[in-house]
């Protein structure tokens, strides 16, 4: 059973690398309110260890959009922006329905999006790993590529370190948000475990 010393330094360690990673956000946060004209800001709000299997089911979910930033370094993988097809719409349109969003989904834009936020991510990613990484362009995932790169026999072997993140801007004094998540994926489990030996200290997510 885990200590409540344990478990608070686990709680402290998980403030302390969600804080890391906002104030690496916070150039794509100007990025984006400048690209919208709205006030917008993006908010880490938890991270998570997913088993392999859960996270491709949730990349396979009904409208989900995935784009995706493959990097090289010490400990390879690919980084990717995943959510409803709706939320993609919501972050960068401001409309708040999911009415028509299939025709207002364009891949430049899809792309753009995930390139801004997916860097402000890989920015405190390679400051964690002390690890300059050479980073492909950004990419919207096929179904097909998404089976080949995560399914069980797919590239990446490894269990996935999860983002939960919250999109928000201001438009006419009205708060509005809508939910997108990010997935990092390592070609090992042994990338995996260093990377959160760096993110949380030797004890890893659990504190034993």
């Amino acid at each position: 059973m885990e200590s409540k010393d344990s478990s608070d330094a686990s709680g402290q360690s998980q403030a302390r690398a969600i804080e890391l990673f906002n104030h690496g956000l916070e150039q794509s946060c100007v990025v984006l309110s400048e690209m919208t004209q709205k006030k917008t800001n993006i908010t880490v709000v938890a991270l998570d260890r997913l088993p392999r299997a859960e996270a491709f089911n949730t990349l396979c979910g009904s409208n989900q959009v995935a784009v995706a930033q493959a990097f090289q370094g010490d400990s390879p993988g690919m980084v990717l922006l995943h959510g409803e097809a709706y939320h993609y719409l919501q972050a960068m349109t401001g409309v708040v329905t999911k009415t028509d969003f299939a025709v207002a989904l364009d891949n430049d834009i899809i792309c753009e999006l995930g390139n801004i936020i997916l860097n402000g991510i890989l920015r405190t990613v390679s400051i964690f790993s002390q690890n300059r990484m050479n980073c492909s362009p950004p990419n919207r995932l096929s179904v097909e590529l998404v089976r080949r790169f995560f399914s069980g026999s797919g590239t990446y072997k490894s269990d996935v370190f999860s983002f939960d993140m919250d999109f928000s801007w201001i438009e006419e004094g009205i708060n509005f948000s809508t939910p997108l998540k990010i997935q990092l994926h390592f070609a090992t489990s042994s990338g995996l475990n260093d990377w959160e030996k760096q993110v949380y200290g030797p004890k890893g997510t659990d504190g034993g």
